[in-house]
């Protein structure tokens, strides 16, 4: 393979969140979440909605139809994803609720400074954090310094949207 071949190859990165696995339940979830993220601000439409279809999602995320709506469903459980059928014929479009996102972490990370830590699973069972952030980094941040990460993220995405 020539480097050009294998620039070709790895051209299309996906930006995955550490922390949306743990919100949304696993890599699967934290996938979905963290690509819906990056498509939050790219669509035209003023209030945050955008459209992308079943193959799409595949295409970029390697997510199959199954996984998708198991992982759709966990975020709608959240009140992270919300949905809404449109057009004639019927289109699937999607918008991240970054209030709901942002107070879930914000939560967590008050509470036991893990964003699953009070987070219950679609069986209605407390769900424990598998991850307890045991790196120097994240060892050295605050609550403070993560709520205010929080809000900065919180602003950035709503001013992206121009919306609420």
């Amino acid at each position: 393979m020539t480097p050009d071949e294998l620039r070709y190859l790895l051209q299309r990165p996906i930006a995955f969140h550490r922390v949306f696995a743990d919100l949304a339940g696993g890599a699967t979830g934290g996938l979905f979440l963290s690509q819906l993220f990056y498509w939050s601000d790219k669509g035209s439409d003023p209030d945050g909605w955008i459209y992308k279809t079943q193959a799409e999602w595949q295409e970029e995320t390697a997510l199959t139809r199954w996984e998708q709506e198991r992982a759709r469903k966990v975020l709608r459980e959240l009140g992270i994803l919300e949905e809404q059928r449109r057009d004639v014929p019927a289109r699937l479009y999607y918008r991240l609720n970054v209030d709901a996102l942002a107070s879930m972490l914000n939560h967590a990370l008050k509470d036991e400074g893990s964003p699953r830590a009070s987070v219950r699973d679609t069986t209605g069972k407390d769900v424990q954090s598998r991850n307890h952030y045991h790196t120097e980094t994240t060892a050295e941040m605050t609550n403070g310094d993560a709520a205010n990460s929080i809000d900065r993220m919180r602003r950035a995405v709503r001013g992206s949207l121009g919306r609420r």
